[in-house]
């Protein structure tokens, strides 16, 4: 008679051959990205290391990153309920990138990259698109 861990063992393993995964310790959800609680913020590397701005800004008020922050941003995460942008120039000047609420970026890709200078949240949350 089969021991419960080799029935179970043998159960994974014909899961397994017939395609079928199991995730035995998914990973634990996560409740927003580093330092962000709530923000707009930019982090300096990818996948949301680096915090650059835990931009606590207010809605309708231009936001410039300044000295080492200043052209350095390579992701982003918005947790407000509204839209924001951010822009390649100082006061909402130069290229704009789009950054719908509740939503993230952990890459903004080589034409982005290192770019960002101001950062602007809208009042309302259909501005950005």
């Amino acid at each position: 008679m089969m021991s419960g861990k080799k029935i179970i063992t043998s159960i994974i393993a014909g899961l397994s051959v017939l395609g079928l995964g199991l995730v035995v310790n998914p990973p634990a959800a996560s409740a927003g990205k580093p330092d962000c609680n709530g923000r707009l913020c930019a982090y300096g590397e990818i996948n949301w290391v680096g915090l650059l701005s835990p931009a606590s800004a207010t809605r309708g008020v231009i936001f410039n990153f300044s000295g080492l922050a200043n052209d350095k941003t390579s992701s982003w995460s918005n947790e407000t309920a509204v839209d924001g942008e951010y822009y390649s120039g100082a006061n909402r000047g130069g290229s704009r990138f789009c950054a719908n609420y509740r939503t993230a970026n952990g890459w903004v890709g080589s034409g982005a990259n290192d770019i960002f200078s101001s950062f602007y949240l809208f009042s309302n949350t259909t501005t950005c698109s």
